[in-house]
């Protein structure tokens, strides 16, 4: 079976999820969440780089012996006059998208890896109604809010792995991490 890892990053958060293609669909495999922590004094480069060696030991304890052939990191954009997110948050959380993918490609090195941005893999709907679409074709249960705001109160289906303890703030990453691993699936069927 081919199985995709989809990465949703965030400062201190980075959402993974392992969704694998079957004869009946895609799945979700396991879900959870890399937590990056700061060190006192590390700033800069120094701190890229530890975040890097956490995220790829991270990544690796979390896909366990799976055999990764396809990654997707959510690229980032800035959009202009269209949101609420200060465009410095933006560029640091796209800083973590790219140590993302470094820590991706060092423990996957064959593996395929995208980088789209939101747009390309969600398209323009909002938050609440993509991420309802997903939790519906994982089988995630979910309560429905308003339509630009992430769902809540998430539980888990029976089958699916969970790494870390995700909190009900985190499943909003975990829940795109799983749209993601799915696009990547996607990629190359006809």
């Amino acid at each position: 079976m081919t199985k995709a890892l989809g990465v949703d990053p965030d400062i201190y958060n980075v959402g993974l999820a392992v969704v694998e293609q079957t004869m009946n669909g895609q799945r979700l495999r396991r879900a959870g969440v890399s937590k990056l922590t700061r060190t006192a004094g590390v700033n800069g480069r120094s701190a890229v780089i530890k975040q890097i060696s956490q995220l790829a030991e991270q990544i690796s304890q979390f896909c366990g012996r799976d055999s990764i052939s396809k990654i997707a990191v959510e690229g980032q954009q800035i959009y202009i006059g269209k949101s609420n997110a200060r465009p410095d948050d933006i560029l640091k959380i796209a800083l973590v998208a790219g140590g993302c993918i470094a820590a991706c490609r060092l423990v996957f090195p064959r593996a395929e890896i995208y980088c789209p941005r939101p747009v390309l893999w969600k398209g323009s709907v909002p938050k609440g109604i993509h991420q309802a679409r997903v939790c519906k074709r994982f089988n995630i249960k979910f309560k429905a809010t308003a339509i630009d705001k992430p769902v809540k109160d998430i539980e888990a289906p029976q089958l699916m792995r969970v790494f870390n303890k995700i909190s009900k703030a985190q499943w909003s990453h975990v829940i795109d991490a799983a749209g993601l691993g799915g696009w990547a699936l996607s990629k190359g069927i006809l």
